[in-house]
Parts: structure tokens; C-alpha cells; sequence
């Protein structure tokens, strides 16, 4: 069993700290491909001390969060709305439908597609913060 020094003590806090800052800035940006030197600048922390706590505490990188949640909103417009997976990918931003396509197979193991025929959700024709 680990010791719980000063030093965890205080990393514990700051991670805390720092991932409920990141997790805000990641969510207000949802829709975009925000980066991780972007949400370590704006807590004002170094790209690597965000990748340190990310992996310490949720053991994914920043960068694999970003990706993740932003597929899981994704996943929320397919199932919520009518729009084309070209739309959706366009919408968050991604280089091309064929990337989010990959990138959301590779996340849930089924494509865009096959993830919507299976869903049975009453769908909305606007895109708005889900």
C-alpha cells in the first residue's frame, strides 16, 4: 500500500484540481478539435504535467480524453438527430467523414452507421448543446 506522503497529498489536490479544469474546457469545446496545448495553456499548466495527471489519475492521455468524449457527443448526435455522419463529422470538426468514421468504429467497435440502425431513439432535426 502506498504512503500518503505531503507530496501525493498535494498532487492528489492539483490533479483534481486540474482534471475538473480540463474536463470544463474540453466540454465548452466539445464541438471542436481543441488540443491539448490549448487546455494546458488555458489552466496554465505545461503540456506535460496535463499528461502526467491524465495518466496518473484516468490512465489515458489528454489526448485520448479529448477524442473520447468527443465521439461519445458524437454518439449522441447520431442517435439524437437525422443528420448525415458527413454533417456530424463536419460539425466536431473532424478532417473528414471517412477520419470520424475510423476514429468511432475504432471507439465503439461498430461504424457511424451500424451504430445508429441499432439505436431506437426518437430523433430532433436541430443541433444544440446535448
Amino acid at each position: 500500500r502506498a504512503l500518503n506522503t505531503p507530496t501525493s497529498t498535494v498532487f492528489a489536490l492539483f490533479s483534481s484540481h486540474y482534471l475538473g479544469k480540463a474536463s470544463s474546457i474540453i466540454q465548452e469545446n466539445i464541438q471542436k478539435n481543441v488540443s491539448v496545448e490549448t487546455v494546458a495553456a488555458e489552466i496554465g499548466i505545461t503540456e506535460n504535467y496535463l499528461y502526467k495527471i491524465f495518466k496518473s489519475v484516468l490512465k489515458c492521455s489528454p489526448k485520448e480524453y479529448i477524442l473520447s468524449a468527443r465521439l461519445d457527443y458524437a454518439s449522441k448526435m447520431l442517435l439524437m438527430t437525422e443528420y448525415s455522419i458527413k454533417d456530424i463529422a463536419f460539425h466536431m470538426e473532424f478532417s473528414s467523414s471517412n477520419h470520424f468514421s475510423a476514429a468511432f468504429k475504432k471507439h465503439y467497435g461498430l461504424s457511424p452507421k451500424e451504430f445508429r440502425k441499432h439505436a431506437q431513439v426518437p430523433k430532433v432535426n436541430k443541433i444544440e448543446k446535448i
